[in-house]
Order: structure tokens, then sequence, then C-alpha cells
């Protein structure tokens, strides 16, 4: 018997408290048992068998449990128990029981029932969570693998195909088609088709008419997805119940692929198993890589759109690029006594710089420009060739030679006012620097009109003089007025003009080549004006570097020679590595241009001139690090062109190496062989000599007679 305070005491608890006799007749309850069970008292419990008030699927372990206790005396661990409450479906809980003892004989039972419903509400809950998180991670992952498809190519037919192959994976389907409707509208055409099974045939290009293809109209129609249960017997699939039988398959999904709101084809794909049942969440998912397809279709299609303008516009460029080019002078003029260099490299493919050299008619006076059109791109190239075409025309009419300054003035006014006039809609204007040589005293006249002031050099590299402007850009106002100034060309100074894309060119840190180092450059003692420029351009390359080209770079230069008679000399010096090779070949080929040889002679020049020099440093230079190697060209027009190679490095007479055995492994054959046995087979003659200051002299001669 319990005690008096002991039945309040079990009263406040919540599990569930109660005892039994040895039969499971209930001799005591606490409030929460009756309670829980939804009765409503004490009495209602009493001297009721517990069986009563527990769930059909836990009566057997009941028992199991109960004659364990009673037969060992020994309290029976929690166990799971589904109790029943009068109203209701059963409730999870677990339960343990202990004997009551007197005298050592079991007389009875005592247990606590915990309620663990909403424990195992919450662990139902966790887990359709998890479930639902894991389902929505598939499903991501498989947007994400077709999103990486669709990412990889441009090629249509290979993003479809992959994405097939990805559908055959996702779903539980024996293939995976992609259709299109056709250009005509009638019907759809698969362009994409994949299947894991190796039996199966390939639909690839299969057409499949909307006549008698309910489901497919029905699809386009609603531009909502369609799955059939019975695709052999559905009449809304007539066209495909025939593939249908022949495949077994009855279950098919088709979902629209819709752009911009359009339907614009379908994905169908049948399941493996006849009797399978797509999901909800299957669906939505088609429906989500659909709109994968449909953008890959856009970028493939916008993508064909885009590189068949692309083509029509560099065609066009092109052929733009090449009748600016005619604009250029083919060759610069051949005056005695005087020297002509140009280069021009073009940002893009057409350019607002421009140069050009020209002999004035019915005079002895030669006429150049250096131009730089403002903006970029076609604009500015179009007005490159209209400055370019305006100044060769008024130049015709220049009079004679007794009054050069103010037929000069009267070209560039001319100019300046047809753009003005004709075209100051269009705000496109130059600056330009226009010069009119007279050769024979060595003054040059011009007119500076906005542009970067040209320097000029004396024939000891100093900087003796900047022509500044004499005028504001042409072609922004008529009636601008513009000064003719004069300077008269020393023996041996050159004036050199460039465009702002030359100070301007960029290095891969945004870092410009700046005026400072332009003029440094061009201050030194040069062989030739050719020499310069070419030298200046390598500087300007090694500046730029990989990056792309800021603007167009133009370099213009002048030089009256310090005697008429003689020929010029191209020079350039390097130290002797492998890597600055390239560039004497490059010189070399340049220089060859420059003078008008064929290109045959500019290759027996350059390639001769290119295996002498690698020889040299290979051969030559050992053991060292710091020797220099040398290079001079003369040309005689129609007689004669020099190469004078010069080295500090070891002494090979050509006439002491061998024709070497091409079959022989590099380093088995004689030093210098092969360089001086391609030279010999493309030159005229070549000596080699050491000279009183312990250099060596290499001189190669092709006959131009």
């Amino acid at each position: 018997m319990l005690s008096a305070d002991i039945p309040a005491l079990l009263d406040t608890l919540q599990d569930s408290y109660f005892e039994a006799d040895p039969r499971g007749i209930i001799t005591f309850a606490n409030r929460a048992f009756f309670e829980n069970l939804g009765l409503p008292g004490r009495e209602s419990v009493l001297g009721r068998n517990f069986r009563r008030f527990t769930d059909g699927r836990s009566i057997r372990k009941l028992y199991q449990k109960f004659g364990e206790l009673y037969r060992t005396g020994e309290p029976v661990e929690r166990f799971s128990y589904f109790f029943k409450p009068i109203k209701g479906e059963a409730r999870p809980g677990e339960l343990s029981i202990s004997p009551i003892l007197q005298d050592g004989r079991v007389i009875g039972s005592r247990g606590l029932i915990r309620d663990i419903s909403a424990h195992v509400q919450a662990e139902q809950d966790l887990r359709r969570a998890k479930n639902a998180a894991e389902a929505q991670a598939a499903k991501l992952r498989s947007v994400n693998r077709v999103a990486a498809t669709v990412g990889q190519s441009l090629d249509l037919s290979v993003v479809l195909q992959s994405i097939c192959v990805e559908l055959t994976s996702i779903f539980p389907v024996r293939n995976a088609g992609v259709a299109l409707i056709t250009p005509d509208r009638q019907s759809m055409e698969v362009v994409a088709f994949h299947t894991p099974f190796v039996e199966e045939r390939s639909a690839l290009g299969l057409i499949l008419p909307f006549e008698g293809n309910p489901s497919s109209q029905e699809v386009i129609r609603t531009r909502k997805p369609l799955v059939l249960q019975d695709a052999q017997n559905d009449p809304r699939s007539e066209t495909l119940s025939d593939i249908s039988r022949a495949r077994g398959t009855r279950a098919i999904m088709i979902v629209p692929i819709l752009s911009r709101g359009e339907a614009i084809g379908t994905v169908g794909m049948p399941a493996v198993d006849p009797f399978y049942e797509f999901s909800d969440v299957e669906v939505e998912l088609a429906e989500t890589i659909a709109g994968q397809i449909a953008a890959a279709v856009d970028n493939a299609r916008l993508h064909t759109q885009t590189e068949s303008a692309l083509t029509v516009a560099e065609h066009d460029l092109e052929i733009g690029r090449q009748i600016q080019a005619g604009f250029f002078p083919e060759r610069l003029p051949d005056v005695p006594g005087w020297e002509f260099a140009a280069e021009f490299t073009a940002a893009r493919q057409v350019a607002g710089d421009f140069y050009d050299a020209f002999a004035i008619p019915n005079t002895d006076l030669i006429g150049f420009v250096v131009g730089d059109v403002c903006d970029k791109g076609v604009g500015a190239a179009l007005f490159m060739v209209l400055f370019r075409s305006l100044i060769r025309a008024f130049s015709v009419d220049l009079e004679s030679v007794e009054r050069p300054r103010e037929s000069l003035l009267r070209l560039i006014r001319s100019t300046n006012d047809f753009i003005a006039e004709y075209h100051g809609r269009s705000n496109m204007f130059a600056t330009l620097f226009v010069g009119l040589l007279e050769p024979k005293s060595g003054v040059l006249h011009y007119v500076n009109g906005g542009h970067e002031p040209p320097a000029v050099v004396n024939a000891e590299g100093a900087l003796v003089a900047r022509l500044d402007p004499t005028g504001p850009a042409v072609g922004l106002f008529t009636g601008t007025p513009y000064r003719v100034q004069s300077h008269e060309l020393a023996p041996g100074e050159f004036i050199v003009g460039f465009t702002d894309g030359t100070t301007d060119a960029r290095s891969a840190a945004g870092e410009p080549f700046r005026e400072e180092r332009l003029l440094e450059c061009l201050t030194n003692p040069w062989t030739s004006v050719h020499s310069m420029i070419f030298e200046l351009s390598v500087e300007l390359k090694h500046h730029i570097g990989s990056e792309p080209q800021f603007d167009d770079i133009t370099l213009f230069a002048v030089r009256r020679k310090t005697s008429a008679a003689s020929p010029s000399v191209h020079a350039i010096c390097r130290k002797a590595m492998i890597g600055v090779v390239p560039e004497f070949r490059a010189f070399v080929e340049s220089v060859a241009q420059y003078s008008g040889l064929s290109g045959d002679q500019t290759f027996a020049l350059k390639s001769s001139a290119d295996e002498l020099c690698t020889n040299i440093v290979q051969y030559g230079y050992p053991d060292r690090d710091d020797g220099l190697l040398s290079l001079s060209i003369v040309v005689e027009r129609d007689v004669l062109a020099r190469i004078v190679i010069t080295d500090d490095g070891v002494h090979f007479p050509p006439e002491e190496a061998a024709v070497p055995d091409l079959d022989a492994p590099l380093e088995e054959r004689d030093a210098g062989g092969l360089g001086l046995h391609i030279a010999r087979s493309q030159l005229d003659r070549i000596t080699y000599s050491r000279t009183q200051i312990g250099t060596n002299e290499l001189v190669l001669e092709l006959d131009l007679t």
C-alpha cells in the first residue's frame, strides 16, 4: 500500500505511472496516466487490465516483458510501446517496468510510460525536411551539371547532345530527345538524342509531323508539360504509338522548350519502367532543364547571327584596311642627298593616323605630311583619306618655287575651309604637320596645325629645335589663321615627326612611353634615319609588350645627308645573345624592303644574316655573355647589297669550315659550317677577316645587276 502523501507526489509527474497485480489489473495510476488516455478520472482505470490501454501492435511485446519480470524478479529495461487513448490514434511511448517485492516474492509490478509522440513527430518532420533538402540538392546538382554543359560550347549540336546524356543519368528513362520546330512550323525535328541502351536505335534526325500528333500540339499550344501514362494507346500520341510499341515504352514525359514565352520545341523522355509514374518534382526539374536548353538554343542562334555579322564586318573592315593602305605612299621619295623613312602601326584594322611624302608636280619641291584625325575607327579612317586626298589635290595648284611659303599657306587654308564648310557637322578635325622641302637649299617651310612638335636633331645626335604649332587643328572653323615658318636643315640634321600614339603607348603597368623617353631615343648619332626609325619601333614594342596597342603609332623622318653622293648606311648593334638574332633578321628585311629589293633578294640577305648571326653567337661566345654584335647594310641601287657583321668573339675563318653533314647530330657538325654553307649557296661573295683592333669582320655581298 502507498502511504498517503505518495499518490499526491506521483500525481505531479508528467509521465504516466501505474501499479498492477500479477494478472495485469491496475491497482494504482497517477493523474498523467488517465489524462494521457483521455479518461475522466482515476476510477476509470483502476480494476481494469493494463492490456485494455495497449495498442494491438504492442500486446505481444507487453506479455513477453511482463513474463520476463515475474520470471526473473528483475526490472526490465525501457522498451518501445504504443498506448491507446480512448479517442484518436495510438501514440508511441517508452515503457519501463520493475517488480513490487514482498518477502522476496514478486507480488506485482510498477511502470512508467513516457509519451514520445512529440519526439517521434519531430524526427519524422526532420526526416521529411532532410529528404526534401536532399531532393532539392540533387535537383540543383542536376541543374548545375546541365548549366555547366551549356557553358562549355556555343556549338548547339554538341551542347544539346551533352544535355541528352545528362538527362538519361538524371531521370529513370530509356532515352532523351530534343526536338525543335522546323522553319515551316508543320513538324519538329529531333536534333539531339541519347540512349544508354546499345540495342536501341537512334532517333536523331527523325521528323515528327504535328498532324496526327495531338500530344506535341498540346504541349506547344499550352506551353505546359504533358505526361502520357500509356503512349501506346493514348489517342494524343498517334504518331508516337508505333515507336512506343517497338521500344516497349508507355510512360512518356514531354516538356516544352520555351524561348521568350514561345514554344520552340520539346524534350521527350520515355520511362524505362512501362508503368513508372513521373513525380511532380521530376516534371518541375525537367521544366527547369528545358529552360536551360532554350537558353542554349538562344545563345547558339545569337552567336551564329553575331558571327555572321562579325564576318561581314571584318570583311568590310579588311576591304577598308586595304583601301586605306593604298593611300599610304608605296615608296618614299628618292631624292639625291636626302633620306626619308616612316613607320606606321595601326591600333585597329583602320586608322586615323597617316603620313605622306610626294614630289610636287612641275617643281623641285618635296611635300610631306604627318597627321592624326580625332577619334578612332572607321570614321577617323574615312576622314584620314579625305585629308590626305585634299592635301594631294591642292598641292597640284602650288605656284612656282619662287613663292613656296604662300603656296603652302594656301594649301593648308583650302584644306581647312573645305573640311569645316562641308563636314563641320561631323565635328571631325585633324592635327597636321605639313612640310614643303627645298632639297637644293635644305630649307623646310612648314605649317604645324596643332600637331605634336617634330624634333630636329643634328649629326652629332643633339636636339637643336622643336617645330611648334603655327595654328590650331585643321577643319574646325572656316577662315582659321595659320602661319608658315621655315627651318634650314644643315648637313646631317634630320626631322622626326610623330603622333601622340607614340608618346601615349602604354606598358603592361599602364605607363605611357612619354615624350622625354622619345627624345632620349632620338638624340643619338644615327647612321641613317631608317636605322633610327627601326630602333625606335623596337623600343616601343618592348615597352608595350603583349598589351593591346593603345592608339595608332606613326613616325616620319627626313634627313639631309652629309654627302649627297654617299649611299645610306643602316646599322644596329646588340649584345651577342641568341635572343636578339630575330631583331637582326627583321632589320635586314626592313632595309631590303626599304631599298626596293625583290622578294628573292630580300630572302637571300635576311636568311643568310640570320644563320651567320646565330653561328657567331653560338660558337663565337662559348664562355662570355658580354660580347657585342653589330650589323650594317649598304644598298647601292641596282648594283650591290653589302652586309658587314662585326663581332669580338672567337675567330673561325669560313674557308676552314667544311660543308656540314646535315644528317649528323648538331653537336658533331663543324662550328659555323651550316650558316656559312647556307650563305654561300645564296650570296655572291663572303669574306672574313680579323681587324687590327681584334674584332672579326664578315662581309656578305649580293650583286643586284
